[in-house]
């Protein structure tokens, strides 16, 4: 999003909200670190629940059917 000389952005309203949506507060921060310093097991946990989700086994299908996708593997695996 581009902004003005004075920092505050411009563009279309809507666009202002984005700019602050990937910041996280303070304790949001603190807990980050926590996370980290201990291992990340809750991390692990939700990112494992998010690879047993059934949509997964539905998009690994769907990939499969793409044939961009499976020529852009075989090229890949020719490197």
């Amino acid at each position: 999003m581009p902004f003005s000389r004075e920092g505050s952005p411009t563009g279309p309203p809507e666009s202002y909200e984005s700019s602050h949506t990937n910041r996280l507060t303070p304790s949001q921060a603190r807990e980050w670190i926590l996370e980290n310093q201990a291992g990340r097991p809750v991390f692990d946990k939700l990112r494992e629940q998010g690879r047993e989700h059934p949509i997964e086994d539905v998009g690994r299908r769907l990939r499969e059917m793409m044939s961009w996708i499976r020529e852009s593997k075989k090229d890949s695996s020719e490197r």
